[in-house]
């Protein structure tokens, strides 16, 4: 499978207050060619850009809609969709929410999956400042979403803009065995900002920082102007060392 989304679908008219619920769409080989064989769409109320996250698993997908509205406060908080597939067919099985996220988190901006564990991004989270940001882990299981510390939040900062899980083979059997790196964007409203990467280390029930944080590069500075070379003093006139010098009298 490979799952497209679409998050500014179904909304061609303006219609949800200029808001798209969204769409993700399943395509999948048959016969050497890829065709979309499924389109998934919220129902009303959960959608809000559905797709503008994906993490796709086996037969497990979680769709990000950022703009989703919370039912219980009305806020446009965000959410993200677990979907699955028996037997071919694709079915939402939950939507994943967090409950006392302020308007404008982006809850479901990204998204990650990982045998049965999963992670979400909330980069407009404003509980350590406007935009500090926020992400969350939990099992596809079920059970509650726990929300991961920013080593260092700051205003501005988006933490949980992007994330992914990886597994090291060969861990010590006291070690974590998945990891999770969460990171940060570039504010251009905040300029002291920089981009940065945490990396935990994920077991059941709680993500322990392991690195962090891994700041982007900055730009190199632009190196100064060259200083035009000193121009060489004249040489001065040669004199022969045997020339006789005469000087007429008045």
């Amino acid at each position: 499978w490979i799952a497209i989304g679409e998050p500014g679908a179904n909304d061609p008219g303006g219609t949800a207050g200029g808001i798209a619920p969204g769409a993700v769409h399943l395509a999948r080989r048959a016969g050497g060619t890829w065709s979309i064989t499924a389109s998934l769409r919220a129902s009303a109320g959960d959608g809000g850009w559905l797709g503008a996250g994906l993490a796709l698993a086996g037969e497990d997908l979680i769709a990000g809609a950022p703009v989703a509205r919370d039912p219980a406060s009305g806020a446009r908080t965000g959410a993200a969709l677990h979907f699955q597939c028996r037997d071919g067919a694709w079915t939402l099985r939950r939507v994943l929410r967090v409950p006392g996220l302020p308007a404008g988190a982006g809850l479901g901006s990204a998204v990650a999956l990982s045998d049965g564990a999963l992670a979400l991004g909330a980069p407009g989270d404003d509980r350590h400042g406007e935009d500090a940001g926020a992400a969350f882990v939990g099992s596809l299981r079920g059970g509650r979403l726990a929300r991961i510390a920013a080593p260092r939040p700051a205003a501005g900062a988006g933490f949980g803009a992007g994330l992914a899980f990886g597994t090291v083979s060969g861990w010590a059997p006291e070690g974590p065995r998945r990891f999770l790196a969460v990171a940060s964007h570039l504010d251009p409203e905040v300029p002291p900002i920089p981009g940065a990467v945490e990396l935990f280390g994920y077991r059941e029930p709680e993500p322990v920082l392991l690195a962090g944080p891994a700041p982007c590069p900055a730009p190199p500075a632009a190196a100064p102007p060259a200083s035009p070379p000193a121009p060489h003093p004249p040489n001065p006139p040669k004199r022969c060392p045997n020339a006789n010098t005469q000087t007429a009298g008045a």
